[in-house]
């Protein structure tokens, strides 16, 4: 079962707090002893690591049989509060939750530090290959912002890293 936005709102720092532990340095977060635990329970899984990794490559964690997302764990135990909408993982990796590597976003700031779909044949987010050249083109809103054909994927490259942190700001992942 899915966390939804009433559950997250039932647990609390507190509740968090109880429950796991938090290293801000790796990111991880480990179960603490429980007095609400069946017998065993803390034998098994005191200090061991929480969770697991979906095929996506984000940490889950399992709390009173409802599934919450690790990254969004971590904004609660350490600032008190659910985000009101996304948390963004700066360098794109799912898995890794230091406090470092984690921001408010909303839905769109998230979107614009994605790296480029698996579709894109070129690999590189906002570059696509047309017949003869690269197209670099820029949406924002769901509105064409900027499009320009190069004749080389490093030129194409160049052009998109110059312009991309005006169209994304701080939500930029720059391509290599």
């Amino acid at each position: 079962m899915k966390a939804s936005k009433l559950n997250e709102s039932r647990l609390s720092q507190a509740s968090v707090r109880r429950y796991l532990n938090y290293d801000e340095r790796t990111g991880e977060l480990f179960w603490k002893a429980r007095v609400d635990a069946a017998a065993g329970w803390n034998t098994r899984w005191t200090g061991k690591k929480a969770g697991f990794t979906d095929k996506r490559g984000y940490v889950n964690i399992d709390i009173h049989q409802v599934t919450y997302l690790a990254h969004r764990l971590v904004w609660v135990y350490v600032y008190g509060e659910w985000p009101e909408e996304q948390v963004d993982h700066i360098d794109g990796n799912p898995s890794n939750n230091a406090l470092v590597n984690l921001r408010k976003a909303t839905v769109a700031e998230n979107q614009w530090n994605s790296g480029a779909r698996k579709r894109n044949k070129v690999g590189v987010k906002n570059i696509m290959k047309r017949r003869n050249s690269y197209e670099v083109s820029f949406l924002k809103w769901r509105t064409v912002i900027y499009r320009e054909y190069f004749p080389s994927l490093d030129l194409a490259i160049a052009v998109r890293n110059l312009l991309a942190p005006n169209v994304y700001g701080n939500f930029d992942r720059k391509a290599q």
